[in-house]
């Protein structure tokens, strides 16, 4: 299957609010509503807000996102790391907090499920986090998500390490890139 990958920044420049708006509402992704109401309704706002970037991975033939990714670089605060940790990611084992690469969102379309693997949505999202460590130095992607077995172990095969709770008692795990 060929694969397109376009920002969401140049699809705006590129259409028309109805036809965009559409587009993105042709997104389905029933087992994770959070993930299909965020481009639904908040993916254009973060986008003109520069809160965050997303990008889309197009079916070349059927001209369907396959998935999307949303980036961001974010503050943790440290709750209860270890100091080996804190040294790892910021620097000092006394540190209170550490600037990530956050992948904010990731999501493939129920229509993709069994054809296009997470973990190759995933591929793409750290390809993009390479380029911003190239650009910036920033070498942590962290991942935020609910406490669900099938996200953790997707997160632990994919080389990501718990770190801890954030507020919202989400888990965030951590990689070096």
């Amino acid at each position: 299957m060929e694969k397109s990958v376009i920002t969401l920044s140049d699809l705006i420049l590129e259409n028309s609010g109805g036809e965009l708006d559409l587009l993105l509402r042709s997104f389905l992704c029933e087992k994770n509503p959070s993930i299909e109401s965020f481009l639904h309704n908040k993916a254009i706002l973060q986008e003109d807000q520069d809160g965050a970037r997303t990008t889309l991975i197009f079916d070349d033939i059927s001209n369907d996102i396959i998935g999307y990714y949303t980036i961001k670089l974010q503050t943790f605060n440290f709750t209860n790391a270890s100091g080996k940790q804190r040294k790892s990611l910021a620097g000092s084992k006394e540190a209170n907090s550490f600037l990530a690469i956050l992948i904010a969102k990731l999501g493939r379309a129920d229509k993709y499920k069994g054809i296009v693997k997470g973990s190759e949505i995933l591929a793409y999202a750290l390809s993009s986090c390479d380029e911003i460590k190239r650009l910036t130095a920033e070498k942590v992607v962290c991942v935020e998500f609910v406490d669900e077995p099938t996200l953790l172990k997707f997160y632990t095969d994919n080389q990501f390490i718990p770190l801890q709770r954030n507020e919202n008692n989400l888990n965030i795990h951590f990689r070096k890139i």
